[in-house]
This record gives structure tokens, C-alpha cells and sequence, in this order.
């Protein structure tokens, strides 16, 4: 009996594939499906990440992390990566490599921009970027299949037109930045958009006529500041005006 229910405890350890040391995963790679090292003082990753070919979940949330590896790239299978509360400036170019991620957590860093091959992120629906020092979208307009994204504080002085290509998008959250120009009309083009928020996004903001045209939008966030267009007035039956 009691051999029994070791056998079935050995078993059930390896069945959930998710382990919490860095050491145990690099040791049996084939199996880690999951591997939380949030909260572990970590400065640096081991290339040996590089090992784990069948890992779909990585949670380095609140290390002091000044650099991820180039390995990180040869973790092709995974869905979901959170780089969150570090002190990340740059990320490798083979993060465009992840051809399977889904949910892309970064806020809480010192990321200045974004590599050009995180537009091969195809499959990429979840972006969290708040609180870094981003100064334009960049390679984030590509991502079409964005259906969240967060960017608020940072320090972005515009929203190009091509903002419209995001006609996935959901939740968009642009507020307490620095934008010095309006908002450009292609916001219209985001049919899906159910929830935005300018607010604290710049002084004076004005938001396009376009707006209007935003059928799902049940939440809007601005400030007193902001500019609101009069073509969202035939929708203020369901749509909610938030002041923060």
C-alpha cells in the first residue's frame, strides 16, 4: 500500500509539468510545462532556459532583472511569459521567435522601445506595457491580433494613424502619458473596441469625430481636460463617460 501511494505521488508531481526552481526545471526539461520563478531575487537567466522546448508558461514577475537571454527564443511552444517588475531596458531580438505567445506581460520596467521582431508575434492577444518609457507604439500597430493593451504611463508623445490596424483591439488604455497631438480619426476603425482611457494622456486632448462610430464602446476614461466629440452623444444611453 504504501508503495502504491508513493508511485501515485511521484506521478502526480510530474503530471502537472509546473515546477518553482530554476535548477529542478533545467534537470528534467522534457517535462516542465510551467515554471513560476516570480519573487526569487534573480538577476540573471542561464541560457540554459534555452533547454526547456516544451514550456508554455514563464513567470519571472518581480526579479531584478537587467537582461533576458538570447535562448529565450527556443522556447517556441510558449503561450504565456510575464517580464513584469524588473529593470528591463531592451529585450532580445529572438522574443520574435515565439511564434505561440498569446499573453505578453512587461509593465513595471525601464523599456525604452520595443525590437522590430516582436511583429512575427502573430498570435500575441494580451499586451501589458504600462509603466515603462516607451516615446512611440512602434512595432505594436503590427500585432492585429491584440485584443488588450495597456500602455499607460509611459511616455509617448503621439498615436500615429496607424493605430487603426488594431481592429481587434478591446481594451485600449493610453491614459497618463504625453501626447501632444490629437487622436487620429483611423480610432474608428476599432469596431471591437469596447473600453478606452485617455485620461492624463495630455492636456487638452481631443478626440476625433471617428469616436462616434465605435458601436461596442461601453467605457470611456478622460480627464477634464479632454475634448469629447459630439458624434458619441446618439450613444450616451450605453456608453459611460468616466472623469478620473
Amino acid at each position: 500500500m504504501k508503495y502504491f501511494i508513493l508511485i501515485f505521488l511521484t506521478f502526480s508531481l510530474f503530471s502537472c509539468h509546473s515546477y518553482k526552481t530554476l535548477q529542478h526545471a533545467i534537470d528534467h526539461p522534457d517535462n516542465v510545462k510551467k515554471l513560476n520563478l516570480s519573487k526569487a531575487g534573480l538577476k540573471t537567466i542561464p541560457p540554459e532556459i534555452g533547454r526547456l522546448k516544451n514550456l508554455e508558461e514563464l513567470n519571472l514577475y518581480q526579479n531584478q532583472l537587467e537582461n533576458i537571454p538570447a535562448e529565450i527564443g527556443s522556447l517556441t511552444k510558449l503561450k504565456k511569459l510575464v517580464l513584469s517588475n524588473n529593470k528591463l531596458r531592451s529585450l532580445p531580438t529572438e522574443i520574435g521567435n515565439l511564434e505561440n505567445l498569446e499573453t505578453l506581460s512587461l509593465k513595471y520596467n525601464d523599456l525604452v522601445s520595443l525590437p522590430s521582431s516582436m511583429s512575427k508575434l502573430t498570435k500575441l492577444d494580451y499586451l501589458e506595457l504600462q509603466n515603462n518609457d516607451l516615446t512611440e507604439l512602434g512595432v505594436i500597430t503590427n500585432l492585429h491580433q491584440l485584443k488588450y493593451l495597456y500602455l499607460e504611463n509611459n511616455s509617448l508623445s503621439r498615436i500615429d494613424e496607424s493605430i487603426g490596424n488594431l481592429t481587434m483591439i478591446m481594451f485600449l488604455y493610453i491614459g497618463q502619458n504625453q501626447l501632444s497631438n490629437d487622436l487620429p480619426e483611423s480610432i474608428g476603425n476599432l469596431n471591437n473596441l469596447t473600453e478606452l482611457d485617455v485620461a492624463g494622456a495630455g492636456n487638452g486632448l481631443r478626440l476625433p469625430e471617428s469616436l462616434g462610430n465605435l458601436r461596442k464602446l461601453e467605457r470611456l476614461y478622460v480627464d477634464r481636460t479632454t475634448v469629447i466629440p459630439y458624434s458619441i452623444s446618439k450613444y450616451q444611453s450605453r456608453l459611460h463617460i468616466i472623469i478620473k
